[in-house]
């Protein structure tokens, strides 16, 4: 085989190859995927305000991406690229768990593993997030008379209101108690003379 074939040869395998690169795709797009998912919030809150809850992934090198939830629910997290993220929802007035995201090196939302990052319970993809409501305040609890009676100021109010009414009740008039004295001692006499009469027999 002489020169000339050699070189033609090796012109059309360059050429072949420049071919092939610039139909693959760039790297970054074969090491990205696309996250799915709705949130759920239950009760006629939902609606409008479901644009207001905000999706952040924080990716594993520190960097993050947010989007943000549509009037239904649903969101996308696009560029999505491997690796193990955690996935947060705020919104005010609800609670959503945090979630990890295992996305492997292929693209594809079948090569991504999601599941709560408190509990071992994984996820389906698509993703569904259902948030509890959050109570910022203590619920004002309703009023209790017993409870009034117990504390310190109930039980100070009783003491003041026995010693008006009742302890002038129990007091005893300094005649009446004479009386009674005098009745007592007599009663004393009595007995004792009763008893000496019964000593003699």
């Amino acid at each position: 085989m002489d020169a000339g074939r050699v070189a033609l040869l090796l012109c059309l395998l360059r050429a072949c190859l420049a071919s092939e690169l610039e139909q693959a795709p760039p790297e970054a797009d074969l090491r990205s995927t696309s996250l799915y998912g709705r949130v759920q919030v239950p009760g006629p809150q939902g609606g409008s305000r479901y644009r207001d809850f905000r999706i952040v992934v924080h990716l594993d090198g520190g960097r993050r991406l947010t989007t943000f939830c549509h009037k239904d629910g649903s969101f996308a997290v696009q560029g999505l690229p491997a690796g193990l993220h955690t996935l947060d929802v705020y919104a005010l007035g609800w609670f959503f768990p945090q979630v990890k995201v295992d996305v492997s090196v292929r693209s594809g939302t079948g090569n991504i593993r999601a599941e709560y990052a408190d509990r071992r319970s994984k996820l389906a993809v698509p993703l569904v997030l259902p948030g509890n409501p959050v109570s910022y305040y203590d619920q004002r609890k309703p009023f209790n008379a017993w409870s009034l009676v117990k504390s310190p100021y109930g039980i100070m109010i009783g003491v003041m209101l026995v010693g008006i009414f009742i302890f002038p009740m129990l007091k005893v008039d300094p005649e009446d108690y004479k009386q009674m004295m005098s009745d007592l001692k007599g009663q004393q006499g009595q007995q004792q003379i009763a008893s000496g009469r019964h000593k003699k027999d």
